[in-house]
């Protein structure tokens, strides 16, 4: 049984009591560790009190459990930022805390490519002050990416704030003519060419391509407009040009929005990283990959060179990572 679900079998009067801390430094034997995670939330520093309980490791990494005997004293530490320090540490590392709930057990992680953003640091502080579960840390060497982790319900709200903040940034762009923010307008023989631009979820968009391609093409085709996409790490814009009266082109524009809405809320991506696996692991885990395709049929997988992408429902999408790591006894983690 994993730890969420022998707390969750407790009963929800841990929960009150009970956060999350995000960003553990794996320095120390997980025993020492727990020991300087109960010093520093039973310190008049970190704003807690006595601990009940520290769950460390836990099945999240970086990621521990700790149950104070009061409620008050796990509303305090959410509020305060936490910096664990230790004589043994080289260094500080911030922590990110905040109140656990059930949905714990559907965590996700991600780069984020937000280079298209002009003022990263301003958004990074702005993202840490709206979503206060999710653990940012900028890339000390790709310029413009940021990591992400936490839980998927708060990544939701991240991606789609994201995406709006994005479509805002490309409305306050002049087009070329002048005509609009966000459509353009050329004049041929008395005919309007149109482009309408909207901006979507990366894994959403490859999600549909390969699991809805009949429905894009029908939202696409049915209204006579082609569909242009470019991704940009995590955003893909995707732009619709038609030849056609205005009306066909928001049509289209309406009908892939509201696919898209429908999938954003449902998809979840998960990552099974074997950067570090030599080619016989490798084949193994995409073996057991095809496998589990073949159980979950709402779920799809995308390989890059450090990882395999796992995108579908929350559920399936957890279950097909499970299979996998079973059927490859562990081999990632």
């Amino acid at each position: 049984m994993s730890d969420v679900s022998m707390m969750s079998s407790e009963g929800s009067s841990d929960w009150s009591r009970t956060v999350v801390v995000a960003g553990v430094p794996d320095v120390l034997s997980s025993e020492r560790m727990s020991d300087k995670l109960t010093i520093h939330f039973q310190s008049a520093r970190s704003q807690g009190g006595d601990v009940k309980e520290v769950q460390y490791p836990t099945h999240l990494k970086g990621v521990a459990f700790i149950t104070f005997e009061n409620w008050q004293d796990a509303d305090r530490v959410v509020e305060c930022n936490q910096m664990l320090k230790d004589k043994e540490f080289d260094e500080e590392y911030p922590l990110t805390v905040y109140k656990f709930t059930p949905e714990v057990t559907f965590y996700a992680y991600a780069d984020m490519d937000l280079s298209l953003f002009p003022d990263l640091s301003t958004l990074i502080t702005s993202m840490r002050s709206t979503y206060k579960s999710v653990r940012f840390k900028p890339s000390l060497t790709k310029v413009g990416f940021v990591s992400a982790e936490g839980p998927f319900s708060a990544f939701r709200e991240l991606r789609k704030d994201l995406l709006s903040r994005a479509q805002s940034l490309r409305d306050m762009q002049p087009s070329p003519d002048k005509a609009g923010p966000s459509r353009s307008v050329v004049e041929e023989k008395n005919r309007t060419e149109e482009t309408v631009s909207l901006w979507l979820d990366t894994h959403v968009y490859m999600y549909i391509q390969m699991m809805d391609k009949r429905e894009w093409d029908r939202c696409v085709g049915g209204h006579h407009v082609t569909a242009q996409a470019v991704s940009t790490g995590e955003l893909t814009q995707v732009k619709l040009h038609g030849t056609c009266d205005s009306s066909a082109l928001a049509a289209a524009q309406r009908d892939l929005e509201m696919l898209v809405a429908v999938r954003q809320d449902l998809l979840r991506t998960q990552r099974i990283d074997y950067s570090s696996s030599d080619l016989s692991v490798r084949k193994r885990i995409l073996q057991a990959c095809e496998s589990a395709q073949d159980a979950y049929r709402d779920v799809c997988y995308v390989l890059t060179d450090s990882c395999i992408e796992v995108i579908g429902p929350s559920f399936s999408s957890h279950l097909f990572c499970e299979r996998v790591k079973k059927a490859t006894d562990g081999l990632w983690v």
